[in-house]
């Protein structure tokens, strides 16, 4: 049975898809960038890493205080200390200046996607497609955070935007085509900053694009379009004066910590706990990609199908080469795979306009998984403040109750092949949800926020956070909340410490407690507690209880 289509023109027409499209990605994107404090570890990392070169003026060298950071190239950090000097010069703590780069990046992704599928397909698809794609929940995610994966997640889709296009003219004139001499430089400008934001990931996307397509067609000629002997010049120019100074300053330390030490670790054993065997990301795909999961298994099994279609044949070159890269990668994060997403939308989006059936045991074990994955998930909002021993207010019900009738309306609708209007209700409904989760019920939930008490305590006392150290509670967070020159130690270093200093801040977790006081009093230091926070560590899963003294 094929799909009823839904009467779009009103918002297919012109520029309308771009204004809908964004107004879309204002509602799931900005809300909550303010209201959640900012996360521990890597948020911090980044965002304290990018006030370091706000405060000190040194736009070369990567530091989180006094220790090199060279994991990352320099990109990342100089777009959020741009944006933290233009929108919040009076307050470089404000994490929502770190995190509007990535809110930006995940609404022109959004855009961007619209503008690839219309290379190929008509509106009504590639609007299907961005809609998909906004909507998914990892996109969200990755948008509320000061983070590297949306700012490449958009470098990748502007890059792919011009080789689909030279692609798609040379498919269907069957001549040589060129890129003008600005879009060629647009073209490898993108790739450019791409390394400068994540290494070599753009460039391998491109590279594996390129090559799974020529040789599918048998075609080497059309790659020649992009002006490679003029873009690898100005590649070489956009990139090397930072490499050249890095290498400098650091002797070459840099390119040991990110090449060998973390690329080359993640690639051969799971770093940080992150290990997990090929198929990870294949299955995390009903979460990262809810609400409208339901499609892909079926649509990308049967995209081979349609692969004769340039704009199938395209996508499926972006993602199976790097999707098995990173399958058979040690290290797995669920956005690894996040560049390779706005292809999966446009795959899905196309089933969806063909009128693919769901029927079929594979099809209803498919809807079964995703029905339990939006339920679990639902449990989740709700077992958050139950777990945390908070309140169970009407916004964590209201994203429980609107998430379960995300399910409850696709299933309805998915039964009767209306995928469209399936899709429609569910992205709506699910970003409704996640959207009250983000910005009414994960905000309000204080045990989660320890370093945000503790500083709020310090700040009641002082107006102003004074010389501090912390025994025992060593979150990046802490350093970016408080100041740059918190020093850390044990107990009886943060007994000495308030000793030293006539005006400092002890915060002593409950390890270093003991010690503490007994340092305290072998030295007949005064001291009293001002603040008590009790709260669950996230990042490590523990529960913690962190006292905060001063000298009397």
């Amino acid at each position: 049975m094929l799909v009823r289509p839904i009467r779009s023109d009103i918002f297919l027409t012109g520029i309308r898809p771009y204004l809908f499209l964004s107004f879309v990605c204002v509602i799931l994107y900005l809300p909550g960038i303010s209201g959640i404090p900012s996360l521990d570890r890597d948020e911090s990392r980044f965002a304290q890493s990018s006030k370091q070169m706000v405060e000190s003026n040194n736009w070369v060298d990567i530091r989180f205080q006094k220790e090199p950071r060279y994991k990352k190239p320099v990109g990342i950090y100089w777009l959020q200390a741009l944006s933290v000097k233009l929108f919040s010069p009076h307050n470089y703590q404000a994490i929502w200046a770190y995190r509007l780069p990535s809110a930006i990046a995940a609404w022109a992704s959004v855009l961007l996607t619209f503008a690839l599928a219309n290379t190929f397909f008509g509106r009504m698809t590639s609007f299907l497609s961005s809609l998909l794609f906004a909507g998914s929940f990892i996109v969200i995610i990755e948008a509320h955070q000061a983070k590297t994966d949306a700012l490449l997640l958009s470098l990748v889709l502007l890059a792919q935007l011009i080789l689909s296009r030279l692609y798609f003219r040379c498919s269907s004139t069957g001549g040589r085509q060129q890129l003008n001499i600005f879009v060629a430089t647009i073209f490898w400008s993108t790739i450019a900053a791409g390394v400068m934001i994540k290494g070599p990931i753009l460039p391998l996307i491109i590279i594996l694009t390129v090559l799974v397509l020529s040789v599918w067609d048998r075609k080497w000629s059309w790659s020649a379009g992009t002006r490679p002997l003029f873009g690898v010049l100005l590649f070489l120019c956009l990139v090397l004066p930072w490499f050249v100074a890095i290498w400098k300053i650091t002797d070459g330390r840099f390119f040991q910590e990110s090449l060998g030490h973390d690329m080359l670790s993640k690639v051969s054993t799971g770093m940080e706990s992150h290990g997990a065997p090929p198929g990870y990301h294949l299955l995390l795909l009903l979460v990262c990609f809810w609400p409208v999961a339901f499609y892909i298994y079926p649509a990308l099994l049967k995209a081979w199908s349609w692969r004769d279609n340039l704009g199938i044949r395209f996508c499926i070159a972006w993602v199976v080469p790097m999707w098995v890269v990173l399958e058979l990668v040690a290290t797995k994060l669920p956005h690894y795979t996040l560049p390779l997403y706005p292809a999966i939308a446009i795959i899905c989006a196309t089933g969806i306009e063909k009128g693919y059936s769901l029927r079929g045991l594979f099809g209803n074990v498919v809807i079964s998984l995703w029905a339990m994955t939006g339920l679990a998930i639902a449990v989740v909002f709700l077992y958050v403040p139950i777990y945390l021993n908070t309140a169970i207010t009407l916004s964590v019900l209201a994203a429980s109750i609107i998430l379960f009738a995300g399910v409850v309306f696709g299933l309805v609708y998915i039964y009767k092949n209306r995928y469209q209007l399936a899709t429609l209700g569910t992205v709506i409904l699910s970003g409704a949800s996640l959207l009250c989760f983000v910005t009414l019920v994960l905000p309000n939930q204080e045990p989660l926020w320890l370093t945000k008490n503790i500083t709020s305590d310090i700040r009641k006392q002082f107006g102003t956070v004074p010389q501090i150290i912390s025994a025992g509670y060593n979150e990046p967070s802490l350093v970016f909340m408080t100041r740059t020159d918190i020093k850390f130690g044990n107990g009886a270093d943060a007994a000495t410490f308030l000793q030293r200093l006539k005006t400092s801040v002890a915060v002593v977790d409950e390890r270093e407690n003991e010690l503490f006081l007994t340092t305290v009093r072998d030295k007949g230091i005064m001291v009293r507690k001002i603040a008590e926070a009790k709260g669950l560590n996230y990042s490590r899963g523990k529960w913690k209880n962190i006292s905060v003294y001063v000298k009397n």
